[in-house]
């Protein structure tokens, strides 16, 4: 509310999703990726080394920002919300995470920081183009 742009992406999968597809599920399920769209937190890239082999050092911040924490529980919430109506009542199994048992924000906030990650398109972190600034 109040908002005058999208702030939440659901990507709604009819299937299990775990490490990014690296993991195969135990069940039939249908699950829903969440992410906010305009995160404050603000994270960096920096060189390990000066050798360039070496991977950078990537450190996201992920909830660096209290809103960002408190805008990805409010997802969780609505996850759950649209998963509670009744046309998916045929094909609900039960929750299978965060669990039915992950309430409270301190809960919830736990799993957030567990299992937020990249989607693989993340931007920021340098200058693109052919100016002095690239």
């Amino acid at each position: 509310p109040g908002i005058e742009h999208p702030d939440v992406q659901f990507h709604f999968l009819p299937s299990t999703v775990n490490d990014h597809g690296r993991v195969d599920g135990d069940r039939h399920a249908y699950q829903v990726h969440v992410g906010t769209m305009r995160p404050k937190s603000r994270g960096y890239l920096k060189l390990k080394s000066t050798n360039p082999a070496d991977h950078p050092i990537i450190q996201p911040n992920y909830y660096q920002e209290e809103e960002d924490l408190v805008d990805m529980r409010a997802c969780v919430r609505l996850a759950r919300e649209v998963f509670a109506q009744s046309a998916f009542d045929p094909f609900n199994g039960g929750e299978i995470a965060p669990g039915v048992n992950v309430n409270s924000d301190s809960e919830i906030d736990t799993y957030l920081r567990k299992m937020s990650d990249s989607a693989y398109h993340p931007s920021c972190t340098c200058k693109m183009g052919v100016d002095d600034m690239a």
